[in-house]
């Protein structure tokens, strides 16, 4: 991506566009639709417009778009930015010539840049905390492949609440699912890995997926085994996406800010501009638990 100094330069740009740049890497996901549906009310709220652009999770996609939108003068970017990002110089060069960028649901460590994300630590913490209240001493994590920031949070968590239980560490229990493209169904990559995982008769007696996808299909593969959840394994699952309550069991899970999540980054990018200044803003959202019957309590929200 080759930079225009008259692109970048945000003094060249006199006439305000009250336009906005979304990047995001998936539209079929219901966590970003949630959190789009945020940032075009507020945008809306704040006679602002945006250009929504969907990189595919794919690293020359996202490039393309920043560039297509510097050159659409937008006002501002806000962007979940990729795992194993080859745009950092990007990003690093937007924040250092002052250009305001917002980076929304994930962060990238190398950038410091202002960012509006979950405390998945905190949230990790909560789900793996409540199944060793539960009883529960060899709990499986399941999670992505990507070194994302979003990743490292969830095994953080995860790693503290067991040292709060005094459990040990075992990276068996860890099992990554590998996404090879966007989109792709993550119920049957949390179905797939379970289902393989179950072949080898492991020791656990409940898991943690980073997202719900994950955990229902995780689920499937339990049943088909003819185990029984939360009986025989416990389930908690990540993002509490709309169709959590309707599973069988219905699945206990982590609920995300998406709505207001998409509203801070606007507000965030709006503060920005206006202000004309390069402080950072970095908001973490409050995740709460919400237990359902998938690892053996009552419905309620901690």
């Amino acid at each position: 991506l080759i930079f225009r100094p008259n692109v970048l330069a945000r003094g060249l740009v006199k006439k305000k566009t009250n336009t906005i740049g979304v990047v995001i890497p998936d539209v079929i996901y219901p966590f970003f639709t949630e959190v789009i549906h945020g940032i075009e009310t507020l945008a809306n709220e704040s006679d602002h417009k945006i250009i929504l652009c969907y990189s595919g999770s794919k690293q020359e996609k996202e490039a393309e778009y920043v560039n297509m939108l510097l050159e659409q003068r937008v006002e501002g970017i806000i962007i979940a930015p990729l795992a194993d990002n080859r745009n950092i110089k990007i990003f690093k060069r937007l924040i250092q010539d002052g250009f305001p960028l917002v980076f929304v649901d994930r962060r990238l460590d190398e950038v410091n840049g202002s960012y509006v994300v979950t405390d998945n630590a905190k949230g990790a913490y909560k789900a793996v905390r409540h199944l060793v209240k539960l009883g529960h001493k060899r709990i499986l994590l399941l999670t992505t492949g990507t070194k994302i920031s979003t990743v490292q949070s969830y095994l953080e968590g995860y790693k503290k609440a067991l040292a709060k239980g005094n459990l040990s560490y075992r990276e068996s229990l860890i099992k990554r699912c590998e996404e090879t493209e966007a989109g792709e169904n993550r119920l049957f990559l949390g179905y797939n890995i379970m289902k393989s995982f179950l072949l080898k008769k492991p020791h656990f007696t409940a898991v943690f997926a980073t997202d719900d996808n994950f955990a229902v299909g995780a689920i499937k593969a339990v049943k088909e085994k003819e185990l029984r959840v939360p009986e025989d394994i416990a389930v908690v699952g990540f993002d509490d996406l709309p169709f959590s309550s309707f599973v069988d069991p219905p699945l206990t899970s982590v609920m995300q800010q998406k709505y207001e999540m998409g509203e801070k980054a606007v507000k965030t990018l709006i503060e920005i501009v206006k202000k004309d200044d390069v402080q950072l803003r970095k908001i973490l959202l409050e995740p709460k638990l919400v237990i359902r019957q998938s690892c053996g309590g009552g419905a309620r929200i901690k």
